[in-house]
């Protein structure tokens, strides 16, 4: 069953990231990979995924966006959306822009003729 000793495996877990990348890589079954991890004593990646979490609720509150968080931590930002709805983090107030201000009375420029009959 060892087809590759722990030091392999524990590059092959920090460049692979997932037991099913491992297992394409050598040509064997996801499980296999995971026996051998059980064998090594090999933690899951998914023990990190917390703390993961944690510092991907921390970038929201510190204002980046989703797509910007997404890219950092190599996930879809439907993925990244969805940790932030399980922990309660809601969407940050959008910024106030300017309000369009209406032209002056007696302004020369012409209106879309669209607007004007929208205006009266």
């Amino acid at each position: 069953m060892a087809l590759i000793n722990k030091e392999e495996l524990v590059k092959l877990r920090k460049r692979l990231h997932s037991d099913v990348c491992i297992a394409r890589e050598l040509g064997i079954t996801k499980q296999a990979v995971y026996r051998l991890r059980k064998k090594y004593e090999i933690t899951s990646s998914r023990s990190r995924i917390p703390k993961r979490n944690q510092k991907i609720i921390e970038s929201r509150l510190a204002g980046k966006s989703v797509a910007a968080i997404a890219r950092k931590f190599r996930l879809s930002p439907p993925m990244v959306y969805r940790i932030l709805t399980e922990n309660n983090i809601k969407k940050p107030p959008k910024k106030n822009k300017d309000p369009v201000k209406p032209l002056p009375e007696g302004s020369k420029k012409k209106l879309n003729p669209y607007y004007e009959l929208l205006l009266g």
